[in-house]
């Protein structure tokens, strides 16, 4: 008998050994609040300098700035009539950055134009009119422009690995998303939804975000495993999210539908 209930326990324990070792990983409690940034358009961009000052950019060439932390958000004028979308934003410092105009339904790099601020957006300047003194920023950013600035939801965070939504004229498909290795694809992860994605930030290898229709996910194993978040009420995101941006692994704004913004923490 007590060969039989030795043998039992040592089965249990092995169990439970290895069922720990398919467990799913544990990520922490995440806040997720949903507020009105002051406007009505579609919100397709976000991007933060610093933890005060942050840039949204939205359809009809609408560009917000913040300077208390998304608090209080305020529209920023620059020298462009096109009126085409904002759809991306990278700041490389708190006094560097360039925008994206391009159409939101556009994923091809061709159609859009660029400008570009060395004094916190005080300045806007059309990169097709730099003037040699500042060609080297240009160039500067144009090379973080194909490594690390995000481009219709793609984000490559180091230079030689990315994440990209799989997107086909704007429109992504089945919660796919493509890894590329030296800008060659090498891997396709799949997010478990199968909702239209189409934004993503990773700040490492291990912890990113992905946002996309009326969703926000997370994963902290390198897209291995993706978790559904909710709002501060419990029930999941009322409106389409099409950018994102993390100061950290728990911390960030997402922006989309409607002039939506969601900033999470833990």
């Amino acid at each position: 008998m007590k060969v039989y209930f030795s043998i039992i326990l040592i089965l249990c324990v092995l169990g439970s050994i290895l069922c720990g070792c398919h467990k799913e990983p544990e990520i922490p409690n995440i806040n997720v609040f949903e507020f009105e940034s002051g406007v009505t358009s579609d919100l397709y961009s976000v991007c933060f300098s610093d933890q005060e000052d942050g840039y949204i950019g939205g359809e009809d060439g609408l560009l917000l700035k913040t300077v208390d932390a998304g608090k209080v958000w305020t529209i920023e004028m620059y020298p462009d009539s096109s009126k085409k979308d904002v759809v991306g934003i990278y700041f490389s410092s708190k006094s560097m950055g360039i925008i994206e105009l391009n159409d939101f339904n556009s994923y091809s790099v061709d159609d859009a134009k660029f400008l570009f601020t060395y004094n916190s957006g005080m300045t806007w300047i059309h990169c097709d009119s730099l003037d040699e003194s500042d060609t080297i920023y240009y160039k500067i950013i144009k090379e973080q422009y194909r490594r690390t600035y995000p481009h219709k939801g793609a984000y490559y965070y180091s230079p030689d690995l990315g994440f990209e939504v799989i997107s086909d004229e704007g429109v992504n498909y089945n919660g796919l998303i493509y890894v590329y290795e030296d800008m060659e694809l090498y891997q396709t992860v799949n997010t478990g939804v199968t909702y239209p994605l189409y934004g993503l930030y990773f700040v490492d290898d291990y912890n990113g975000y992905a946002v996309g229709q009326k969703s926000l996910l997370k994963t902290s194993n390198g897209g291995l495993y993706w978790e559904w978040l909710r709002n501060q009420t419990g029930i999941n995101i009322s409106k389409n999210l099409y950018g994102v941006y993390c100061f950290n692994s728990s911390m960030g704004f997402a922006v989309g539908e409607g002039g939506t913004v969601i900033k999470f923490n833990e």
